[in-house]
């Protein structure tokens, strides 16, 4: 995914941007590290929880730039259930 992409398709939940840096302990940028995001839709289900769904939904894998900073959009987290 790049810069910027949409991890949610869901027209229930409410949208947001989400911006983020990768620092190292000094405080430095890291340039690349690997980010791996998940979230769950308006009902607070991950898109793998949801039968018949054919295509990934609220999650990607993105890379910081050379300012160590990664953004995507989205819709903002709510409560959801942990399977028991």
């Amino acid at each position: 995914m790049g810069p910027g992409s949409l991890l949610s398709h869901d027209e229930k939940g409410t949208p947001m941007l989400c911006v983020c840096s990768v620092k190292d302990m000094q405080g430095k940028p890291v340039e690349g590290a690997k980010i791996d995001v998940w979230e769950t839709d308006s009902d607070g289900f991950y898109d793998v929880q949801r039968p018949g769904r054919s295509e990934p939904d609220g999650r990607g894998v993105l890379r910081s730039d050379k300012e160590g900073l990664f953004w995507f959009k989205a819709v903002v987290p709510v409560e959801y259930p942990i399977p028991q």
